[in-house]
């Protein structure tokens, strides 16, 4: 089987070590492997072939010949017609302003559907993100309700 793994920015962090561990063992398992990253982007270390992409339609034309892509990252909606996909969710961004889906002081997980009076209230009254106005409108535009 060909198989992709797809991380936008790779680094020494967390999601990257996850997927450079779970590639490692589609590999020893006999699979093919390439991993996909934007241009710029660190280099990768570990399983599969390398393969860099500019923007989405880069992207998809890559995944084309694969028979599985694992996303680790949001993509542009043409990219899931290139292959079958898989998509983890690693991070909380599409729905929660800050990503984390966690109240600091509270300290407890994000029980709450978006709203953007409630996550905003939640954003001063829980410290769940920052503060300073143009980081806190960034994220609250970022933040989807679908």
């Amino acid at each position: 089987m060909r198989i992709g793994h797809y991380v936008a920015h790779w680094s020494k962090g967390g999601l990257e070590n996850y997927v450079r561990r779970l590639a490692s063992t589609h590999v020893e398992a006999g699979h093919d492997v390439r991993m996909l990253k934007l241009s710029g982007a660190p280099g990768i270390d570990g399983a599969g072939e390398v393969a860099v992409v500019n923007d989405g339609l880069a992207l998809a034309a890559a995944a084309r010949d694969l028979d599985a892509l694992h996303l680790h990252y949001a993509v542009a909606p043409e990219v899931y017609d290139a292959a079958p996909a898989i998509r983890t969710l690693h991070v909380h961004t599409s729905y929660c302003p800050s990503g984390k889906k966690f109240l600091a002081r509270a300290g407890r997980p994000c029980d709450r559907s978006y709203n953007r009076l409630t996550c905003l209230a939640s954003h001063v009254t829980q410290r769940c993100g920052s503060l300073k106005r143009a980081n806190l409108q960034r994220l609250v535009g970022q933040t989807r309700n679908d």
